[in-house]
């Protein structure tokens, strides 16, 4: 995979840190403790704007073996869209899901949805791309706020190469 300017790969102290800031968040608004799913790991993480975060591009697996509520890539795409809603159960905010197709990254069909977040002055896509191979799911996640950021995200999405 190219990576061009103007991405920037989160290192492993700045990925801890964006983890722990959402999650500390969400944890004090809703009084539960939500935690990283035990089997998923992190690929590669590239932001633009390292400060907002956005648009957001994030390579992750998780192993089937230690999620065995979680099948195939579709379990996974609808348990991610349930965890998203709960965790903003306590905010105003209206979430919207799309049905579940499939998308080709860089000539791979993945299955993948759309998840939307709406506020008064805040509007956010989250695009989710999962493929099984073997016993683990390749999981690719893009956060974006505008057509520009998408534009920037599939460019880049688009020029992986496949083994």
């Amino acid at each position: 995979m190219e990576i061009d300017t103007p991405w920037h790969i989160l290192n492993k102290q700045e990925l801890t840190q964006l983890i722990n800031e959402r999650l500390n968040t969400i944890n004090e608004t809703n009084d539960k403790n939500f935690t990283v799913t035990k089997g998923a790991n992190i690929l590669l993480s590239l932001a633009i704007d390292t400060i907002e975060n956005m648009p957001h591009i994030l390579l992750s697996s998780l192993d089937l073996t230690m999620s065995p509520q979680i099948k195939n890539e579709k379990d996974y795409l609808d348990d991610y869209f349930k965890q998203v809603k709960k965790m903003y159960e306590n905010y105003d905010v209206q979430i919207s899901n799309s049905e579940i197709g499939q998308e080709a990254v860089a000539s791979k069909t993945f299955f993948a949805n759309l998840i939307t977040i709406k506020a008064e002055n805040f509007l956010a896509y989250q695009k989710r791309y999962s493929i099984k191979l073997n016993d683990k799911l390749l999981n690719i996640m893009i956060n974006y706020r505008s057509e520009t950021d998408l534009k920037q995200c599939s460019v880049l999405l688009n020029n992986i190469k496949w083994r």
